[in-house]
């Protein structure tokens, strides 16, 4: 029994992997979702569009075998539940499933938004087997007509009761898929309503360690924008409500917040296209900002790593091409070696040097 369990579980994420080189060969977000829930989804899609980023997200179930696929090739065989089609029929983002065949290299895919508003029966009802034709391909060829099948979403998802199921699902923290599912879909359909932007800055510091945090700071980074952030004149949010959002988290955050997103800054640090670099944008326009990473760079009571990365941050802002901004670096550096010696010894000792002959420190 245990290598069959094995046996499956490869086979799964063979699949899996499969499907993510597809969607990220075509610049498109895949974000697989590893909760243990037998109602969930296995991932989310991102669609791009010309290199463009559309924010519009979905959510795919993904299966893996060769039972799938029909004896003579013709079709797949997707075999679900009532319990699956009412948890997807009342889903806050379209819901896609894709068939893979790795003996055959073959995929299809199967619009379940699209099956149940067509079939109001089939909750309750079923067929619970669903036939998925070959020729509906899911490959490199084939995703762009995948993709523009699910842009054409947008406009039904960002009406007012989706918006109203978002706020609830998002506030429901216990339920961790609820709260990315309600998180992703303010995002993807309603990032136009400032409503949005106000509920998720409010609640922030309420999701300090929570499991979404990441997904969390990667959207807010958006009112910011930092460099590496790609988005289109269609698919930019509007500038009025880029503003008032930007004024009410300037408003907002202070010194736990900022905590908060230091805390999340992971193993890579401040580099591009990594969680600090998003953490990073949000810190730049908060109030007080230098003074605020001061006080956490020397604060005992604070972690380690998230002091060390308010310290990196602290002399990001306070390096120049001047003597003075070059020795107080130098005295920061100096006096956290003092304060926390088995904290990062030897990278501070490299700071320092570079800093010394240099006058400051390549960030980015």
């Amino acid at each position: 029994m245990p290598t069959k369990r094995k046996q499956t579980m490869a086979t799964s994420r063979a699949g899996v992997n499969h499907i993510r080189s597809i969607v990220e060969a075509h610049n498109c977000i895949f974000q697989e979702i590893t909760l243990d829930n037998d109602l969930g989804n296995d991932a989310y899609i991102e669609f791009t569009l010309e290199e463009d980023a559309t924010g519009c997200c979905i959510a795919v179930q993904i299966k893996s075998g060769p039972s799938f696929l029909s004896s003579d090739g013709s079709h797949f065989t997707f075999k679900t539940d009532r319990a699956h089609l009412e948890y997807w029929r009342d889903h806050l983002l379209p819901v896609g499933a894709i068939l893979v065949n790795l003996v055959t290299n073959t995929a299809a895919w199967l619009d379940i938004t699209e099956h149940l508003a067509k079939n109001p029966s089939a909750v309750d009802e079923g067929p619970y087997s669903l036939r998925v034709p070959v020729d509906r391909g899911f490959n490199a060829e084939t995703f762009p007509e995948f993709a523009r099948h699910f842009l054409e979403y947008r406009e039904r998802y960002r009406q007012g009761t989706n918006f109203g199921l978002a706020l609830e699902q998002f506030a429901n923290q216990a339920d961790i898929e609820q709260c990315v599912d309600g998180l992703k879909a303010l995002f993807s359909f309603h990032r136009q309503r400032s409503a949005s932007w106000y509920y998720v800055i409010s609640c922030f510091r309420n999701f300090r360690g929570h499991p979404i945090l990441g997904t969390l700071i990667h959207i807010l980074c958006r009112i910011p924008g930092h460099m590496d952030l790609s988005w289109g004149h269609d698919n930019v949010i509007d500038p009025s409500v880029r503003q008032a959002a930007q004024e009410f988290l300037e408003e907002q955050f202070g010194r736990e917040e900022i905590l908060i997103l230091l805390e999340a800054v992971d193993e890579y640090g401040f580099a591009r296209g990594e969680i600090g670099q998003s953490a990073h944008a949000i810190i730049d326009i908060v109030r007080y900002r230098d003074c605020l990473l001061e006080q956490l760079a020397f604060d005992d009571g604070v972690e380690d790593e998230a002091r060390f990365s308010a310290l990196c941050l602290l002399i990001y802002y306070t390096q120049g091409h001047n003597g003075k901004s070059q020795r107080l670096c130098l005295k920061y550096v100096e006096t956290y070696m003092n304060r926390f010696p088995k904290c990062h010894h030897n990278v501070l000792v490299e700071m320092h040097a570079v800093i010394r002959e240099f006058g400051s420190l390549d960030f980015y």
